[in-house]
């Protein structure tokens, strides 16, 4: 199992389902841009056009990196993006963390929809570390036999529903 192909497929499968759950819900994500957005009084972002304007931005980046991942010429670009969001949106977290303030993650799919805990940033970190290492130490160009996908994607499929189940444990845990 080549680590890219498992790689490319974790981010396609994680992104895509964040993505789509986005839109399942979007109101609900809307109201979550609404409440990173509330830095302080000076800075509420209270118009509901730029609000919904950065939600779909957010839900279009997010499907659109997860299928260029795959077109050659995108590639570097891609992962490169992915990293920045995954880190952009770790420090909003931290910061909303650093302020004591509750809120839903709405990170949806895989990630699922608990409220932003000191888990969201180390998770995100830990998915950077790999994409950073599959950019500089793997090559792109490889062609993929259709068992090493099967088996890749099979193989990332496992480990996401692992994590979920943990996840849901946990929160059960704690109540």
């Amino acid at each position: 199992m080549s680590l890219l192909l498992f790689g490319k497929i974790l981010v396609t499968l994680i992104f895509l389902s964040t993505g789509l759950s986005k839109i399942k819900s979007f109101p609900e994500f809307i109201s979550t841009v609404r409440e990173f957005c509330f830095i302080n009084s000076k800075t509420k972002i209270t118009s509901n056009l730029i609000l919904k304007l950065l939600a779909i931005l957010v839900v279009i980046t997010e499907i659109t990196l997860s299928l260029t991942l795959w077109i050659p010429v995108f590639y570097l670009v891609s992962m490169i993006l992915i990293i920045i969001m995954l880190n952009f949106f770790s420090i909003a977290v931290m910061y909303k963390l650093s302020k004591q303030i509750k809120i839903n993650c709405n990170c949806g799919g895989f990630m699922g929809k608990n409220n932003i805990s000191k888990e969201i940033p180390i998770r995100n970190s830990i998915l950077s570390l790999i994409l950073v290492f599959i950019l500089f130490f793997t090559e792109n160009n490889k062609n993929f036999h259709i068992v090493d996908i099967i088996f890749s994607g099979i193989s990332v499929l496992i480990v996401l529903f692992v994590y979920k189940f943990i996840q849901k444990a946990n929160s059960n845990l704690k109540i």
